[in-house]
């Protein structure tokens, strides 16, 4: 089912078979609308875009829609008798509310993910000794020795994995690709040891 007028409908009767309040959490496929004009500013959960004859219309679940306009009435009254119409009556305020909190709950998920990974980032982005962050590609500024032998060649590839323990302001830790004595553990080097090196890693 999809519905392409919804972008600047007034109103959207749901009279197919798949209404929102009978969906559940293991239907892979729903019906989609194309965004409202009035929600543009809001984060739907899923969003398409699809060219149609030269025409690009941006896609949402209906179902979000639905739920984004349920009135607390609705939701948190109850049916007036206990006749066969009012057992329907509650059997649908029921899977309102089921599917209302799951979309709240998945709303809710998504924006703590994306607080973790901003947080994570700018953990990254902190700035060590020198300037560089966690998670930079730098490369040996000239051969590095450890205890007098030469381990990394000038030129060789590393990323930096956070300040040195020992010396946090003064040295950073960093994983190289490859060192002479064939050992794969990371080293402590001072700033003029290292340069930047191509940002591998760098957010689009």
């Amino acid at each position: 089912y999809v519905v392409t007028c919804s972008s600047t409908a007034k109103l959207l009767h749901y009279n197919g078979a798949m209404k929102p309040w009978l969906l559940d959490s293991d239907t892979v496929q729903v019906p989609v609308c194309t965004m409202p004009k009035s929600l543009l500013e809001y984060k739907f959960n899923w969003v398409q875009e699809v060219d149609i004859l030269g025409t690009t219309y941006t896609f949402v679940t209906c179902s979000e829609i639905w739920a984004l306009f349920l009135a607390d009435d609705l939701l948190y009254s109850e049916p007036a008798n206990n006749t066969a119409e009012g057992a329907e009556e509650m059997e649908k305020l029921a899977d309102a509310k089921t599917w209302a909190n799951k979309i709240n709950a998945d709303r809710e998920k998504r924006q703590k993910d994306r607080e973790w990974r901003e947080k994570q980032l700018a953990e990254r982005r902190k700035k060590l000794a020198g300037g560089y962050y966690i998670g930079q590609t730098i490369q040996a500024a000239h051969d590095i020795s450890v205890r007098g032998k030469v381990v990394v060649r000038k030129n060789c590839e590393g990323v930096v994995q956070g300040p040195s323990l020992n010396h946090p302001t003064e040295r950073l830790n960093v994983l190289f690709k490859e060192r002479r004595d064939k050992k794969t553990r990371s080293i402590n080097v001072l700033p003029f040891e290292v340069k930047p090196g191509e940002d591998k890693d760098k957010d689009d």
